[in-house]
């Protein structure tokens, strides 16, 4: 590789990863607008910069896909909402965005470890609604606000019979193999959920030894 070339490599992507870093604050900011939006244009501004570095690319115009998604969500801060970022039109009542599928999903996986490994299936689910409760996601379809443990349980059920094509059911089977989730917020909630199955394998044991201590001795 010609040595000139290699350096304007390692120049270009210097500054891709500075700036994907920048987009990264952007879109965790907690008063980030309209789901951090904007560090994702600024995500994809600094890709489609990146690429328009070398000769091949811009020749081939290979970021147009990117210009054309980064210029619908700049329309859409302006009211304009071409088809390309429009919801699918189709019957019945909306569905779940992805990452709450996964949530859901990652909910469905605490409560099967926990099962697994001895812990009560009903405790957990109360336990998982109050996580979920406390930060602040709320049930939906039901009329009540609140997550209960009854529907933690449907979830389990429901993802274990649903399609290998839905986003919960794929990221259930990703979590049980131990794989994060691409969204930091649900990946931060799946390892909660992981400590609570910890949690409560500890309490259980520290029952257990104070029953066995009340014993009388054999």
């Amino acid at each position: 590789m010609d040595a000139k070339f290699y350096n304007d490599v390692q120049i270009a992507l210097s500054f891709l990863f500075q700036n994907l870093r920048n987009a990264q604050k952007m879109y965790l900011r907690a008063d980030a607008q309209n789901g951090g939006r904007d560090g994702i244009i600024r995500a994809l501004d600094s890709v489609i910069e990146f690429l328009r570095h070398f000769e091949e690319p811009r020749e081939e115009h290979l970021a147009l896909p990117l210009v054309k998604l980064t210029a619908a969500l700049r329309d859409l801060e302006n009211g304009t909402q071409y088809p390309l970022v429009a919801k699918r039109k189709k019957g019945g009542k909306p569905g779940n965005p992805i990452t709450r599928k996964e949530m859901m999903g990652a909910a469905s996986v605490a409560l099967r470890k926990a099962v697994k490994q001895g812990v009560n299936e009903e405790e957990m689910a109360k336990n998982i609604a109050k996580l979920l409760n406390k930060l602040g996601i709320e049930n939906q379809g039901n009329g009540k606000k609140n997550i209960e443990a009854t529907t933690v349980m449907e979830w389990k059920n429901k993802i274990k019979e649903g399609s290998a094509d839905d986003p919960a059911r794929k990221f259930e089977i990703l979590a049980m193999e131990e794989y994060p989730s691409s969204d930091i917020v649900t990946n931060n909630l799946l390892n909660g959920l992981k400590a609570l199955v910890i949690g409560l394998r500890v309490k259980d044991e520290q029952n257990l030894l104070k029953a066995k201590s009340t014993l009388p001795p054999g």
